[in-house]
């Protein structure tokens, strides 16, 4: 249980402390702000892809594929930043950043679903209570790291 605990709280502290620098890095993209946060609105659509495959794959298989996601459009990001990929259009990149986004939120459904699976019921809350409680604490620095 503790082992299952100390993963958890890993999965929730990584995928929160992104979810929420995104959130704060956004006015930082290249392109029009406003269209930014209009596409990182319609990442939602990771909210609503999650449960029409949980059909077809179980809820570790989708949380893989939100990471792999995630990790793939990261990669192209940092690579426009550092030079190495010159997209000179910023609708290509906000087309990368709604697909970061969108397997962020996918992992983070995921998150929720995976907690009901690992632990028993008598411990559901009080796991879910350690996990949003450790990640919401370190997520305090996400704005810190956006400013850096």
């Amino acid at each position: 249980m503790f082992y299952n605990l100390g993963l958890m709280i890993v999965c929730w502290v990584s995928t929160s402390f992104t979810y929420f620098l995104v959130i704060f890095l956004v006015k930082y993209l290249p392109g029009n702000l406003f269209t930014n946060q209009l596409v990182s609105a319609f990442s939602c659509i990771g909210y609503l892809i999650v449960p029409t495959m949980a059909s077809k794959l179980n809820n570790q298989k989708i949380m893989v594929l939100g990471y792999l996601i995630t990790l793939t459009f990261l990669s192209i990001m940092l690579l426009e930043e550092i030079g190495h990929l010159n997209t000179s259009s910023s609708i290509a990149y906000s087309f990368v950043f709604l697909l970061f986004k969108t397997g962020v939120s996918m992992v983070f459904l995921s998150l929720f679903v995976i907690h009901q699976d690992l632990f028993h019921t008598k411990y559901l809350t009080s796991s879910y209570g350690v996990c949003k409680i450790v990640s919401r604490i370190l997520i305090l620095g996400a704005p810190v790291v956006a400013e850096i």
